[in-house]
């Protein structure tokens, strides 16, 4: 008899910031090995069994996010494995993959010829500025017909998180230094830092940063194309900062949204 004993409690949430789906259980014992040598490998699949489906190590953690497709319905597995390769029996539960709000308070994101049929431009309200912006600084980058990756929780460099291969659109917006051409902008979690000059293209403007506003940026097309089409379309990677080194993702929202002409 196999002594690895099944890890129970499997459980799901779903984390609306990321679009993640957040699984934890309970530790396995093992009584030929010591318990800290036991590691665990989690599986998933759309079917209704796990037959035939890889399974990946977590290692010793009792926890892991996965990133799955949206309202799809899902099988997930967590199986124990000891120090000699054996593997228990396998907890398993079904989980409903619900489709994500937009993170951080947002809402209305609009990317097209938003206040101008000269200029393309991207926009998005918010209703809670402390919120979006809880920290230092948060950066907004706007994936281009690619859906944005989760970059987990732990803080690294901002190139680090950004140079990962995948197109981004560049944006033009106003800042407290004039104005600025870039893949992601960024904003101040300090609203006297700008004084006079709001960041971001930012309405309403004034000295302070209000509790709700809107930011607008003009859109830059691919190089070498004229205009974006109702084809291309946009998912979004929020990150937070609080000693503008060590960046983290704070919100993701990885439905696209398409180009309105």
């Amino acid at each position: 008899m196999l002594s690895l004993s099944i890890p129970l409690n499997l459980a799901a949430s779903f984390d609306e910031e990321n679009s993640v789906v957040d699984f934890s259980w309970a530790s396995s014992t093992d009584s030929d090995t010591l318990d800290n040598l036991i590691t665990y490998e989690v599986a998933h699949t759309t079917s209704t069994d796990l037959s035939g489906v890889s399974w990946s190590s977590v290692g010793s953690f009792l926890q892991t996010s996965l990133d799955l497709g949206f309202g799809e319905t899902y099988l997930i597995g967590v199986r124990a494995k000891d120090d000699f390769e054996n593997v228990s029996d396998s907890t398993e539960i079904f989980y409903d993959v619900p489709v994500p709000e937009l993170p951080l308070t947002i809402s209305n994101v609009w990317w097209g010829y938003v206040s101008s049929s000269a200029a393309q431009e991207l926009s998005f309200e918010f209703s809670n500025y402390d919120v979006l912006v809880s920290s230092t600084w948060t950066v907004a980058a706007f994936y281009l017909n690619s859906i944005v990756p989760d970059k987990g929780p732990w803080p690294t460099g901002l190139n680090n998180l950004l140079n990962d291969g995948e197109e981004k659109i560049w944006v033009r917006y106003q800042g407290c230094f004039g104005s600025a051409i870039t893949t992601e902008f960024s904003l101040a979690g300090d609203g006297a830092s700008c004084a006079g000059d709001v960041r971001n293209s930012y309405d309403p403007s004034g000295v302070d940063f209000p509790e709700v506003g809107e930011v607008v940026m003009e859109v830059s097309p691919p190089a070498g194309e004229e205009s974006h089409s109702s084809e291309d379309y946009i998912t979004i990677l929020f990150l937070s900062s609080s000693d503008g080194s060590n960046f983290q993702q704070v919100g993701r929202y990885p439905v696209p949204i398409y180009f309105t002409e």
